[in-house]
Parts: C-alpha cells; structure tokens; sequence
C-alpha cells in the first residue's frame, strides 16, 4: 500500500503481484491499474474481504504519520 501514489489519485487501494503481473485493487479487490489473471484477482477479492478492516486501519495510519504495520498475505 501506498499512501502518495500519483497513478491512482490518491484512492485507497494496495498493490498485488503474481509472476509478471501487478495490479492496483480497491479495498474490495477490484483491479484499478494493472492486471491481474482470473484465479488470482478471485483470490485477492477473497483477501480484501477476509482483510478489509485492516486494509482501512492501515490507510487510516498511513494518512496521519509514517507509521505502518504489515498484513498477512495468501499461504
């Protein structure tokens, strides 16, 4: 996650990347910038959902200081 990120406007979003693809994804997962495959923008809808409370803390935090703290990605 980025907080200042000219691409994007500045939206509340995170970054997923599998093998050569990257995408931007609103906190429900859907890709704004980028690309990702099928079954992998499934599993970061998936993600988003299971971590949404904690991707809109991190966004809170990030707004405020330089402080930010990591969330658990796909096993």
């Amino acid at each position: 996650m980025y907080f200042m990120d000219d691409e994007t406007y500045n939206l509340p979003l995170f970054h997923a990347r599998y093998a050569e693809h990257e995408a931007s994804c609103d906190f429900d997962g859907k890709v704004i910038v980028g690309s990702l495959p099928g079954k992998q923008t499934k599993l970061v809808i998936a993600w988003a959902a299971i971590h949404r409370e904690e991707l809109e803390a991190l966004w809170m935090v990030m707004q405020t200081d330089d402080s930010f703290f990591k969330i658990k990605g796909l096993e």
